[in-house]
């Protein structure tokens, strides 16, 4: 316990104030988030709290879901339903990714994005996922301040969950050793977590039971939230739902071989921020 969450002010009230929801329902859910708590799974159990909170924040009407091996929360809002499955990269593991001390200092070095974490937790909830008739955001939370700022940051790392890792190349003669032709950014979907190339080298989409992803900095002490939506999901999500979180997509155009990321504008316009050629077969 010395080096637990608990012994902090915050994750003290957080607690109190989640033991307090879940008491309002069936004596299963809090007994199961009390045991995750205790034997040491606390961060996890702490996301779970610090997204009900956020959910609730944004004016979210919740219960909790997961009794039969579902995602954590039956979600409604404006009439519309959709489900939250919870998941946690710990402040270890994001270290380890990422090259980011969880100090609380302000170093400027290189790093490592989470992305690669973000699609591991995406394969391992896929099936939690399935068959729900209703949309599914699967919320993955970090405790690691500096690893959740660099890594859920909407400008940059949060786009590449659908571009994956981006290279940027131009046509170069070979006899002159001269440019011949525009830049073009080429990716191969590795760290994607929609899509990806089959064995023929074409563009194509999975995880299909997730509609989209919640990228949550639980770390700050008001958290901060970029969304991620599946190209083609089973059931889409609707981002005016949740006005307050930006969602970047995907726009693909077959014919021209390219890939489009854009995210919502000031004026609620979509606004295009790159422009990936995919690779051709």
């Amino acid at each position: 316990m010395e080096n637990s969450l608990r012994n902090t002010p915050f994750f003290q009230e957080l607690e109190a104030e989640h033991r307090k929801w879940l008491a309002n329902f069936d004596s299963y859910y809090l007994s199961k988030w009390v045991d995750s708590l205790e034997n040491d799974n606390e961060e996890a159990a702490f996301a779970e709290a610090g997204v009900r909170r956020l959910l609730q924040s944004y004016g979210v009407a919740l219960k909790p879901n997961d009794r039969n091996g579902g995602p954590d929360y039956c979600c409604m809002k404006e009439c519309r339903k959709f489900y939250v499955e919870v998941t946690c990269i710990k402040i270890e593991t994001a270290t380890a990714k990422t090259g980011i001390a969880n100090d609380g200092t302000n170093e400027v070095m290189p790093f490592r994005s989470l992305n690669r974490a973000v699609c591991s937790k995406c394969s391992y909830k896929t099936e939690q996922c399935a068959d729900l008739g209703a949309p599914v955001l699967l919320a993955i939370g970090t405790f690691h301040t500096g690893a959740g700022v660099l890594s859920f940051d909407e400008r940059y790392t949060v786009g590449r969950l659908l571009t994956g890792d981006v290279v940027r190349t131009f046509p170069i003669d070979v006899w002159t050793g001269k440019q011949v032709g525009d830049d073009r950014c080429i990716t191969k979907f590795n760290s994607a977590a929609f899509l990806r190339l089959d064995r023929s080298a074409e563009v194509e989409l999975f995880r299909h039971t997730i509609s989209g992803l919640l990228l949550c900095n639980l770390g700050l002490k008001i958290p901060t939230v970029s969304g991620v939506l599946h190209p083609n999901p089973n059931n889409g999500f609707d981002p005016a739902i949740l006005p307050v979180v930006k969602f970047c997509q995907a726009v693909i155009d077959e014919s021209a071989g390219s890939l489009r990321i854009e995210w919502p504008g000031e004026d609620g316009e979509r606004k295009s921020v790159s422009l990936n050629n995919m690779p051709s077969p």
